[in-house]
């Protein structure tokens, strides 16, 4: 096989996301491909990158090494292609993007910081709402661009799958939480029921009904991640979050986290914009902007 720029990019992406079948979606290729793409540069290389188990995929000692160099290489190209687009097109004007409140509290900052460096004559106008919300301003012409955890109507939105969070128990400081939590332990705990996607959600009814048909202990329903987090840390309560929500939470003391298992349940974020309209410099750069920040937060443990 090639060891190309494309070869490179997918192993990052199957290294980052710990999973043949999320990678595929992320790449919008095939599975059986992209894992013949993955047995072929370990043939080229001659070592073994991955150690694979029901859990998804984990690096090796000589995987470890191509991630750190991998991300080194294509952040150099990255960085030759920014340049000469920079060179070519001056992005100026305004994009309306949005996203969820969840996702607005560590991308926001980032972003607009690289927007600013790389095109100070882009405005961005951020709306924060529920995914039904965001995907109804997209395709009412409200929105350029949105963040959901929904990829919207595929006949009229296009949509590429940016990350799989991975779904955390966060609960108060002294919770007493391990690193990691059964789904069935949970259904007992005094819930905040969020903003989850219908996806997740039905994720969790399915399992449930394995369980015999519990129910999860929901004693309040609210959309205000502040709100939640205030909730959980004062009064005992518990929630079902993304790492990304509550990291700076879980290092401050405020909340504890662990990681839901049995099964592993993920969040997805997808990037949309409307399927008829013309891709234009700005959007394009906003874009890009977008899929940096996510991986440099991907490789900084900040989104897990």
């Amino acid at each position: 096989m090639a060891f190309d720029a494309r070869a490179l990019r997918y192993f990052v992406q199957v290294a980052e996301l710990g999973s043949l079948s999320r990678a595929a979606r992320a790449l919008c290729v095939a599975q059986p491909a992209l894992s013949q793409q993955m047995a072929g540069l370990e043939d080229h290389l001659g070592v073994k990158l991955f150690v694979r188990s029901h859990r998804g995929m984990s690096l090796t000692p000589d995987g470890t090494r191509l991630h750190k160099e991998a991300l080194g290489l294509l952040d150099n190209l990255k960085a030759l292609e920014e340049s000469f687009q920079a060179g070519n097109v001056h992005c100026t004007g305004q994009i309306r993007i949005g996203m969820p409140a969840a996702t607005a509290v560590w991308l926001v900052p980032p972003l607009v910081g690289r927007v600013r460096e790389h095109h100070p004559g882009l405005l961005l106008h951020v709306k924060e709402a529920m995914t039904p919300v965001l995907l109804d301003g997209l395709t009412g012409g409200d929105l350029d661009v949105v963040i959901a955890a929904e990829a919207g109507d595929p006949g009229r939105v296009l949509s590429s799958l940016l990350v799989e969070e991975a779904i955390f128990l966060v609960g108060p400081a002294d919770g007493r939480l391990g690193e990691r939590v059964a789904f069935a332990q949970v259904t007992d705990l005094p819930l905040i029921r969020s903003s989850l996607p219908t996806g997740t959600q039905t994720v969790f009814d399915e399992h449930l009904a394995r369980l015999g048909g519990k129910k999860l202990n929901i004693v309040l329903e609210s959309a205000s991640l502040s709100a939640n987090k205030r909730l959980i840390a004062d009064h005992g309560l518990y929630g079902l979050m993304a790492w990304s929500a509550v990291r700076e939470d879980v290092e401050r003391g405020l909340l504890t986290a662990a990681r839901l298992i049995e099964p592993e349940i993920s969040r997805p974020l997808y990037l949309c914009r409307l399927a008829n309209r013309n891709f234009s410099p700005a959007l394009a750069a906003v874009n890009r902007a977008v899929e940096e920040v996510i991986r440099i937060e991907l490789r900084n443990g900040r989104i897990l």
